[in-house]
């Protein structure tokens, strides 16, 4: 073999630059997410007024509440009190007096009904209780209610037990539905009745069952028509508020691909736009400034140092700020649109004295 796969399609760049997977931009998400400053600017994303319960906070991958919940039950009166506070309208009180392996019948529980022990709602199969329960309203409340369990949004972060926010992240994919077996939509169109969509199901999951007051979130790469039940951002919007820090380039990369999308040339380098290292409101970036003085550059874009000492105080204030190492710097970048850390501040001790004290200016 003269050549591998990588020679041949003349790929040099890192996988990073041209990475699709879905999950690996919700890991890129979730690294940026526990870097100091980055969970609040993104709750401002979402809405302003969120607070968090610092013992209460938590941020889930994969969240598969309902899956983890059914096995901390250990009595079958337990599950079967579970199933039976939401069911018992739909099925009728007949079924919760059946035997263990009756009851699991009646669901089509699988791989078989167990003669021991309840089974989660995850094992129903929808094929044989359809047949027990004939009402439509009735048959698509045990359906969600199956499904619940299994359902896994792809971030939920819990600003305290009562409250979360719960994100549906997507690439290139759209919104999913259900059913999704062939032999479960053929019922569903028998039936005559429609769909089920995923964040459709994701409202019922975290706000009906498990009484979680809920923001919902569908991260999106471009923007799509607005959603009567979920906010929509992109993963620019999201990475674009972040700051970066010293992420390692990989992940700078990964955002690339996210937000822009892959753009090889015929040898495989990649043309990535990130040429910063984070962004920051203006009173974190006077307070990196004196810090690191002149080791960093500050962005300000259309005139650098020249058009910041011919803005307003508010626009200079109100704004966000890119940063770079003046050493290590990232990407392509026009000098005319970036200053040293010392510069910025000297214009801000000039055009808002009352607001900046500024006592040294870069390190000794």
């Amino acid at each position: 073999m003269e050549k591998n796969m990588r020679e041949y399609a003349g790929i040099t760049a890192n996988y990073s630059c041209f990475n699709r997977e879905e999950r690996n931009f919700v890991a890129v998400l979730y690294y940026l997410l526990l870097r100091p400053g980055n969970m609040e600017r993104f709750l401002g994303l979402v809405d302003k007024d969120i607070q968090i319960v610092q013992d209460q906070f938590g941020i889930y991958v994969e969240y598969s509440y309902l899956r983890d919940l059914w096995c901390t039950l250990k009595e079958n009166d337990q599950k079967r009190g579970l199933i039976k506070n939401f069911l018992a309208p739909r099925c009728g009180l007949e079924v919760f007096e059946r035997s263990v392996v009756e009851f699991n019948d009646f669901f089509g529980a699988v791989p078989k009904p167990s003669e021991n022990y309840i089974q989660s709602p995850a094992t129903w199969s929808l094929k044989t209780f359809a047949q027990n329960i004939h009402d439509n309203n009735d048959f698509l409340s045990v359906c969600k209610f199956k499904w619940s369990f299994k359902a896994k949004p792809d971030v939920v972060i819990h600003t305290s037990r009562d409250n979360a926010i719960c994100i549906e992240a997507k690439s290139e994919s759209g919104e999913g539905s259900y059913p999704q077996k062939a032999d479960e939509k053929k019922i569903f169109n028998q039936r005559d009745i429609k769909r089920i969509g995923q964040t459709e199901l994701q409202k019922y999951f975290m706000e009906d069952l498990l009484g979680v007051r809920t923001h919902f979130v569908f991260l999106v790469r471009k923007g799509v028509p607005s959603s009567n039940s979920h906010k929509i951002i992109t993963w620019k919007q999201v990475f674009d508020c972040f700051d970066l820090g010293d992420s390692p380039r990989f992940i700078l990369e990964s955002i690339e691909a996210a937000t822009r999308g892959a753009i090889l040339s015929p040898v495989g380098k990649i043309r990535t736009g990130i040429n910063y290292r984070g962004q920051l409101p203006f009173s974190e970036m006077v307070t990196k400034c004196q810090m690191d003085g002149d080791d960093i550059l500050v962005g300000y874009n259309a005139g650098g140092a020249t058009a910041m000492i011919s803005s307003t105080p508010a626009y200079i204030r109100d704004r966000l700020y890119k940063w770079d190492l003046k050493e290590d710097p990232i990407g392509n970048k026009s000098l005319r649109n970036w200053m040293r850390g010392d510069e910025f501040l000297k214009i801000v001790s000039e055009k808002l004295p009352d607001l900046v004290t500024i006592n040294t200016i870069g390190k000794d």
